[in-house]
């Protein structure tokens, strides 16, 4: 991925340079402007003695970091924070700020240590605070929204007055009713002399809540700060019901055993990453070939562990490609009461297929009859074979993706994650962007198909954005031997207009005159864009410019505009539109 980076406004924060040379980068980078919502969350922090002043600013500066994740205010998301050493303190309530702004500030006005007050590590007292002042609702907590705790500590309890044993046993104790009322207790421990025993059970046993950082430092680092994000978000979706159908393909085009089990493995993945019990999310998987199967009904189990056990014992049986017996199956059976399905509750429809349907018109009839039951449809098409209009098809809100070739199924994982979780993408803000893309529509793509992968990740990326006036909004440039302004910023009235607009796009064939798209988005990509609103283009080719000179300087004119620009090549990027 080739990454120019210009002067962006004075409204924007975004950073192009660190994405990596991966198609999905590109939606990363559009959900790293997303907000969590919705949450009291509470910070527990250690300031003992032996952390220091400059670990405990870059805890302070990790702490932000989370905080800048949520959409704060009243109605959103509320913070409230303590500290503990020998003692525990408030700093302030759930409902003292009501600003980002204000937090933040706070956050950097809090004390470290008190001379005489820093040589114990009471957590309990910490643990205590959260449970009988911060989390009343007096201070600002509300019922019905889910209470994150997260406790940032360096070491283990270590009481003066008491023997150790008794003052874990205390921690654990608060721990224990914290979690009791309904709360999701987080712990991160940093450096060498934390407990890591302590802190899995302070958590309850859920090792993935607990989280180990080798240094102040690597807690402001991409890796770990990605981790506690996604860990932080999903807690969001406690208490979400949705019924998942996975329809795997399982016909002799696989080729071998091998790769069917790649697709069991996908799914195993999805298990591990979901909230699934009777009452939350359940799982149904239906596999098909010449005939349909439902291998697990929505009422079979309710474990992880059991239905991973499952998973993999399901079987490759080779055969012609009948999805229209698999889509049949999902509205006859799988979505009945009698094998667990739920009124009321959202459907998500996985579907993963590596070929064409043997019965495309009977696959059409099945599709309407999906849809028809208000399924949300996630397509997956894996390898060359793949009808990307039948695939459009499929899915709803042009949900389709590609990927060369099953051992390529996981770089959509990322994608299929915010569908997992649908309660939190809606109680998501978007900054409002200016978004201009070029989608290189010459002949050295080799086929009209790879241009329409470009115009299907165009459209499934719009309908992820708030999309209008007041919101983001795209435009559409493609290009050959010229280019041509295809859909305009003020053409994103809503998602379905912009998505019908970018569908009818044709492709041209010519030669790669990068520069001329460059040159028109400078000219007309961003007219009418609003003032203080990032201008971000996104270039999408395949890479060999016929007039590299006058490429280059489009660009610097570009970085004289202040546009923000990240660049794919289409080998890369039609691994996953």
């Amino acid at each position: 991925m080739v990454c120019i980076q210009p002067a962006l406004s004075n409204s924007s924060s975004l950073d192009t340079t660190h994405y990596e040379d991966h198609p999905v980068a590109i939606l990363r980078f559009t959900y790293s402007l997303l907000a969590c919502q919705q949450a009291d969350l509470v910070f527990v922090l250690d300031v003992s003695n032996s952390i220091g002043t400059d670990n405990f600013k870059k805890g302070l500066q990790f702490v932000n970091k989370i905080v800048d994740l949520y959409d704060i205010g009243t109605d959103l998301t509320r913070v409230g924070v303590a500290t503990f050493a020998e003692d525990a303190e408030l700093r302030f309530t759930l409902n003292q700020f009501q600003t980002k702004d204000e937090i933040m500030n706070a956050l950097y006005q809090i004390p470290y240590g008190v001379e005489g007050k820093g040589t114990a590590t009471l957590t309990y007292r910490g643990l205590n605070m959260a449970k009988s002042t911060l989390l009343k609702s007096k201070n600002g907590a509300r019922d019905n929204v889910p209470d994150i705790v997260v406790v940032i500590t360096d070491g283990e309890t270590r009481p003066i007055n008491i023997s150790p044993e008794l003052g874990k046993a205390k921690t654990q104790k608060e721990a224990a009713m914290l979690r009791k009322m309904g709360a999701t207790v987080f712990a991160i421990g940093v450096g060498d002399e934390v407990d890591a025993a302590e802190l899995t059970g302070m958590v309850g046993g859920k090792g993935e809540r607990y989280l180990k950082a080798n240094t102040y430092e690597e807690l402001n680092t991409e890796i770990f700060f990605k981790d506690i994000q996604y860990k932080l978000c999903k807690e969001q979706c406690k208490g979400k019901q949705m019924d998942i159908a996975f329809v795997l393909d399982g016909s002799s085009s696989l080729h071998e055993e091998k790769n069917f089990k790649k697709e069991l493995s996908f799914v195993t993945d999805v298990v591990e990453r979901i909230r699934m019990s009777n009452d939350e999310t359940r799982l149904s998987i239906v596999k098909f070939s010449n005939n349909a199967r439902l291998e697990v009904p929505f009422n079979m189990y309710h474990d992880v562990k059991a239905l991973k056990n499952k998973v993999q014992t399901i079987r490759w049986e080779g055969g012609d490609t009948y999805m229209n017996k698999a889509f049949d199956m999902v509205v006859d059976k799988v979505y009945k009461a009698g094998n667990g399905a739920r009124a009321g509750v959202e459907k998500l429809v996985v579907v993963i297929t590596d070929g064409v349907s043997t019965k495309p018109t009977k696959t059409d009839a099945a599709i309407k009859r999906l849809h028809g039951i208000g399924a949300n449809v996630f397509a997956i098409g894996v390898g060359p074979e793949v009808n990307m209009k039948e695939l459009a098809k499929i899915s709803t809100n042009s949900q389709y993706y590609t990927v060369d070739n099953i051992n390529a199924l996981d770089s959509v994982q990322s994608i299929l994650n915010d569908q997992l979780c649908p309660n939190n993408t809606e109680r998501c803000y978007q900054q409002p962007l200016e978004v201009c893309f070029l989608l290189d529509s010459s002949t050295s793509l080799n086929s009209s198909e790879m241009f329409y992968k470009e115009l299907g990740f165009v459209a499934g990326l719009g309908q992820r954005f708030d999309i209008g006036n007041d919101n983001t909004r795209f435009s559409v440039i493609s290009f050959s031997n010229n280019a041509e302004l295809n859909v305009r910023l003020t053409d994103s009235v809503s998602k379905k207009a912009l998505q019908q607009k970018v569908l009818k796009i044709d492709y041209m064939t010519g030669d790669t005159y990068t520069d001329k798209a460059m040159n028109l988005m400078l000219s007309e990509g961003f007219e009418g864009a609003r003032p203080n609103i990032p201008k971000i283009g996104v270039v999408i080719t395949d890479g060999g410019a016929t007039d590299p000179y006058a490429l280059k300087d489009a660009i610097k004119e570009v970085q004289k505009a202040g546009i923000g620009m990240i660049s794919y090549r289409v080998r890369y990027f039609c691994a996953n539109p």
